[in-house]
């Protein structure tokens, strides 16, 4: 390649911030593709960004000599289909607003004429410390939680701090929680990507993983939770037992699924050779399948205590099945948090296991309310420590190693 007298692109960082690097300061986070601050580009030329032409404000320049052709540009709005139709993501937007407003119409008018049932179960004495415990146990969910996603990240050899990705894990479930749509996941993206140099392909596959991995843990729990108990009905527990054997089935076949005898194109190679470094990466899946023991133990005593709170007694092969099909009405993310869905869930569960719509209803707003208290006071922590941490100097001082 000709010398034209400047300095080379800057290349895009994979690995850990070295102790001392300030040339990461000041950077724009949403800059997701774009390469880290470097010398300024010619007018009429750029630095070309990763699997995109550059650009400039002169348009985009000649590609440097040797290099294969730029893929076309994304469209800017992947939402939007063509002539303007609603693309598949904003249609399943609205169809979770309207599954979320019907639903809340149809549990105002359940509670109007249900109103008796529902003064019986709040007439009796709830446990002092049941709320506390329940607050306490969704809290080291989440704590829990943070730990799995880290532990992932090895894989790509990036090493988040502790308490950095615990606030990271707290700031962005409590934006899934309130805000409209899960839209977290792109901000934590542009956040791993500008700070910790995690390119996006990675990131996918690192939080595929993460949800195929809590499918495969719900649907097995939800299983054993279904063979334990006894007296159930034959039509529906064949069925839940044949949906959860095949759900189990298809996470794990797909976790620990062997490489492809070619590479896929694209965005889509990228993605299944990040994804095989799960398994070369010695004793990530078994550290996996462990804290995801952990989180699924908190989020049945979470739900144990919620009943409790109202009189019902549920015990560990309920608890399973129960929980079970919660954290699969999540994964779903058809609506905001889950809204009405985990609320259908957990009335038909319990009218499998002899818990009543009112008693079911309750608990789940219980539980609901004490997640959105504990997300409320600690995202807002988290997202102050994050900006703390966006501030100049402090990312050097911090590092990127462990605390």
């Amino acid at each position: 390649m000709a010398d034209d007298g400047r300095a080379p692109a800057p290349a895009l960082r994979k690995g850990p911030v070295p102790e001392g690097r300030t040339d990461l300061e000041g950077t724009d986070p949403l800059a997701l593709e774009a390469p880290l601050p470097g010398p300024a580009a010619a007018p009429g030329r750029s630095w070309p960004a990763p699997d995109g032409p550059g650009l400039s404000p002169d348009g985009p320049g000649p590609p440097p000599e040797g290099s294969a052709p730029a893929a076309a540009p994304l469209p800017a709005d992947e939402s939007r289909g063509s002539a303007g139709a609603p693309g598949p993501g904003r249609l399943r937007r609205i169809l979770g607003i309207l599954i979320a407003a019907a639903f809340v119409i149809f549990l105002a008018a359940y509670i109007r004429s249900h109103l008796a049932d529902f003064r019986l179960v709040l007439a009796r004495p709830v446990p002092p410390k049941a709320p506390l415990l329940l607050a306490a146990s969704v809290l080291l969910t989440y704590c829990v939680n943070s730990g799995v996603t880290r532990i992932t990240l090895l894989a790509h050899r990036v090493r988040v701090p502790r308490l950095e990705n615990l606030a990271l894990t707290l700031a962005t479930s409590a934006a899934n929680t309130f805000l409209p749509f899960k839209g977290a996941a792109a901000l934590r993206a542009y956040y791993l990507r500008s700070r910790h140099g995690l390119p996006v392909a990675d990131f996918l596959s690192q939080s595929l993983l993460v949800g195929i991995a809590a499918l495969a843990a719900a649907s097995l729990a939800g299983l054993a939770g279904l063979l334990a108990l006894r007296g159930l009905e034959p039509g529906p527990a064949l069925v839940l037992e044949a949906y959860f054997a095949g759900t189990f089935v298809l996470a794990t076949l797909l976790v620990f699924a062997g490489r492809l005898p070619f590479r896929p194109p694209g965005r889509l190679g990228r993605l299944w050779l990040s994804w095989a470094r799960y398994r070369e990466t010695a004793g990530l899946l078994a550290r996996v399948a462990l804290w995801d023991a952990a989180f699924f133990s908190l989020w049945c005593l979470s739900n144990r205590l919620a009943l409790s709170a109202f009189g019902v007694d549920l015990g560990p092969a309920e608890a399973l099945f129960y929980a079970g099909g919660q954290i699969h009405t999540l994964l779903i993310n058809l609506t905001p948090a889950g809204l009405g869905v985990m609320e259908a869930w957990s009335v038909f569960a319990g009218q499998i296991l002899g818990i009543t719509p009112a008693e079911a209803l309750l608990a789940q707003g219980l539980f609901r309310l004490e997640t959105f208290a504990v997300l409320g006071a600690s995202g807002l922590w988290g997202w102050i420590y994050l900006a703390r941490l966006g501030r100049p100097g402090k990312a050097r001082s911090l590092g990127n190693g462990d605390p």
